[in-house]
């Protein structure tokens, strides 16, 4: 999942699309000061990175791991500890959700970022950028953290994380970057953020010194610099009001990245969309 050389040939988009409102912090994610990465928890979309939990008794591992469990737990009085096996057993049984406090806390206190791969998606402009009010803005894929991306899988059935056979790797793809065959419509690709010690920054990536430096900075959710030379456009939408407009217009002027501004424009007598060029700022 981490692997610049993953990343390359002719599957990688050439740029990646974010659609979001406009807002007060515009100036700052224009200039490469404010790009949010979200946790899981504040998705709309209830099953997103809610993968299923199974423990597999069978192998040795997880009779290994059932019994780790259980010597954590000694101050239970035995009728307790009896039932909590149960209960574990249970677990494997059943793909549940339920899975436990220390899987769902990695899981919880990662850091992701959505994109797209294009601007003319009517579904993510009235979904994500204010109902056709806001703005999309485009980046290059080429350029620091956007190298990092991964495409989404879209699948039929929900993904099950396998304990204890998973390692946190196995977790995070199968958490992050798979969800329900009904949202394949967005063409998501995500750039993930889990929360590393400082162990692990300081061994991860030893052989990629410009991988190492992208990620040295993966502290979970929250607001992340970026290079601002990756903004490759930004585009209006069709509804968005003139006051936001002219916000927009006057804060990339300040800003002057030279970076092309848009306005989305409906083509004609068809359902499709078209941008026309409001001028280079």
């Amino acid at each position: 999942m981490n692997s610049l050389e993953e990343n390359v040939g002719d599957s990688y988009p050439s740029h990646f699309f974010k659609y979001t409102p406009i807002e007060g912090w515009l100036p700052s994610l224009l200039c490469g000061d404010s790009l949010l990465f979200s946790s899981r928890l504040s998705f709309n979309d209830p099953f997103d990175s809610r993968p299923g939990f199974k423990v597999t008794l069978e192998t040795k591992e997880g009779r290994t791991f059932m019994q780790s469990k259980l010597r954590s737990r000694t101050q239970l009085k035995p009728a307790q500890r009896i039932m909590h096996l149960r209960r574990l057993e249970q677990l494997q049984k059943r793909q549940t959700t339920d899975s436990n406090e220390g899987v769902n806390t990695l899981l919880d206190s990662a850091g992701i970022l959505s994109l797209a791969t294009s601007w003319e998606n009517p579904l993510l402009w009235a979904h994500y950028a204010k109902h056709h009010k806001g703005i999309c803005i485009g980046f290059h894929s080429n350029i620091g953290i956007f190298r990092l991306a991964h495409k989404i899988n879209y699948e039929e059935m929900m993904p099950i994380l396998r304990r204890p056979q998973d390692t946190p790797q196995q977790m995070l793809d199968k958490t992050f970057l798979t969800k329900s065959k009904c949202w394949e419509y967005e063409n998501e690709w995500r750039i993930i953020k889990p929360k590393q010690t400082q162990y692990e920054k300081d061994v991860t990536f030893s052989t990629n010194e410009e991988l190492k430096r992208l990620m040295l900075d993966c502290n979970g959710p929250g607001i992340y610099k970026f290079d601002k030379d990756s903004i490759e456009s930004v585009t209006i939408g069709m509804r968005t009001p003139k006051e936001d407009e002219d916000f927009v217009k006057e804060t990339m002027k300040n800003l002057g990245n030279h970076v092309p501004l848009y306005k989305i424009e409906a083509l004609g007598m068809t359902y499709e969309l078209r941008r026309k060029l409001i001028g280079v700022y």
